[in-house]
């Protein structure tokens, strides 16, 4: 039981890592397109606001995905990291054609990109800190 409270609690941990890397790409596309100035969007309640939309997509989306993928395949992840870059990936694209077809190119820009960029944190975080280190066994 206390196995599955750490591999919970750094999932947790995960997704909000997750969450900082959709909304970084998110600020520096805001910044970018001159839509705000740098410090005074990422100070304000607009910023806030995707942080928090980010967050909440990756704890309620993400995390269960990465928990139900790991406890119906986890022994198979372990000996094959090809297979975890492989549903990383995966739905990864799955996630970018859902925005496109929710928004079109800005769809795109705006939720599938973050939404990619979540999964591949998801696959490579989990990968160095649940599934390798199982993997190598205790030191």
């Amino acid at each position: 039981m206390a196995h599955w409270f750490m591999i919970v609690g750094k999932g947790v941990v995960i997704a909000a890592c997750a969450a900082v890397a959709a909304w970084l790409y998110i600020a520096g596309l805001t910044i970018h397109l001159g839509m705000a100035p740098g410090m005074e969007w990422i100070a304000g309640e607009a910023s806030a606001g995707t942080f928090l939309f980010s967050l909440i997509g990756s704890l309620a989306i993400g995390l269960p995905i990465a928990l139900l993928v790991f406890w119906m395949s986890g022994k198979h992840l372990r000996n094959s990291p090809a297979t975890l870059a492989m549903i990383v990936v995966l739905a990864g694209i799955m996630m970018v054609l859902a925005s496109f077809v929710i928004g079109d190119e800005e769809g795109v820009a705006v939720l599938g990109v973050p939404a990619f960029i979540c999964a591949v944190t998801f696959g490579v975080l989990g990968w160095f800190w649940i599934i390798r280190p199982m993997r190598d066994g205790p030191q």
